[in-house]
């Protein structure tokens, strides 16, 4: 299941594909590969359109209760504890018993599995596992550094960028009260509390599957450790993919390796099959360009927490007349585009009047987020 508020207004992966649909309104196709490759072995596949979007009802609310709740009622319909409808006015029931299990996986990149994230932070029942792709944690923490409004640090606006025509028209009060919970502050409000799934860690009753870049400048690192941290304190059954990417799908720089993986995953939370991958060691890691390493823990036991000084940038190097290697960046959960983004750090943007360039020496390795002292 992957729960999305992009299928109608911006698509899914490289392509931005969309969901499509026949003359009479049924859906032809939807994106990315998740129906092709897993119906034909045993599962059935749902694309949820999130409360606001595309042609569901309601508001879209940036990760609040109607976002995770509208998820969580697919859950509870396939699992038979939720009414559905053959039509958006009622009329003909739809029950999905006589075809699911109510076993559910939830997977999805950015949005879609911050939305995983949340609805497993409700503890609803029947769902077994989910794979967050580049997911945010905290919502509070995606807007803010320590603290710091980060640029346009209020979501309201992203509900109006995905909620559909019909649901800009009705949903201005719902986008109020987003804007109003959400200020501009750096105050951390009952609103910002309602997006942080990190505190309902120990109601997960799913498995987690994390898969992050640790060069994502979009949904940060400290959105996966966190969660991770807080996952582990109480137990819950984990597996992480750590790459040296961006924003980036695992189907677009490891994808023989991910499809395989994944299906196995899937087989065993979903199916019931004892094929081990819950018994494999718990973390791949990218340590150079398509160099991985697999490790049984994560973080490593060797672990220390590191000081760093940092000291005023050097002035940039000439530019280099070797090939240029492949960018493996690619965007979700639009941002505006605003100061201190763009080639955050590319050392010949040091100088521009809008940052502050540091450098320390060189880390190993990271693991877990940055804490400044003054």
């Amino acid at each position: 299941m992957d729960a999305s508020p992009y299928y109608a207004c911006c698509g899914r992966g490289n392509e931005s594909q969309k969901k499509t649909y026949d003359a009479d309104g049924n859906p032809v196709q939807f994106p990315l590969f998740y129906d092709n490759y897993f119906v034909p072995r045993g599962y059935a596949f749902v694309a949820v359109d999130l409360a606001g979007t595309n042609r569901s009802d309601g508001c879209d609310d940036v990760g609040g209760r109607s976002d995770v709740q509208s998820a969580k009622a697919v859950v509870d319909w396939l699992n038979g504890r939720a009414r559905g409808y053959t039509s958006r006015t009622g009329g003909t029931p739809a029950r999905a018993t006589t075809w699911s299990t109510g076993n559910v996986g939830m997977i999805g990149k950015s949005w879609d599995g911050t939305i995983a994230n949340g609805v497993a932070a409700t503890g609803v029942e029947g769902l077994k596992t989910i794979v967050p792709i580049g997911a945010i944690s905290s919502w509070y923490d995606y807007f803010h550094a320590q603290g710091a409004p980060l640029y346009d640090a209020n979501p309201s606006w992203l509900s109006e960028y995905v909620n559909s025509p019909e649901a800009q028209g009705r949903c201005g009060a719902v986008q109020d009260r987003v804007t109003a919970g959400t200020p501009y502050s750096g105050d951390l409000t009952p609103a910002w509390d309602e997006r942080n799934y990190v505190k309902d860690a120990g109601k997960v009753r799913a498995s987690v599957f994390v898969v992050h870049g640790q060069q994502d400048l979009n949904v940060r690192a400290g959105q996966f450790g966190q969660w991770w941290d807080a996952l582990a304190a109480h137990g819950v059954e984990r597996k992480i993919w750590l790459s040296r990417t961006g924003h980036v799908d695992p189907f677009d720089y490891r994808r023989a390796d991910w499809v395989r993986t994944l299906q196995r995953w899937f087989d065993h939370y979903l199916l019931g099959y004892d094929n081990g991958i819950d018994r494999e060691p718990v973390a791949d890691v990218e340590r150079a360009p398509d160099v991985w390493t697999t490790d049984r823990q994560w973080p490593p036991r060797s672990t220390t927490t590191t000081t760093l000084r940092p000291a005023p940038a050097r002035p940039p190097a000439p530019a280099s007349s070797a090939a240029p290697r492949r960018s493996r960046l690619h965007g979700d959960l639009h941002r505006r585009p605003g100061p201190g983004r763009a080639g955050l750090g590319r050392p010949d943007r040091l100088r521009d009047p809008e940052k502050a360039g540091f450098v320390t020496r060189p880390l190993s390795g990271t693991c877990g987020s940055p804490a400044p002292r003054r």
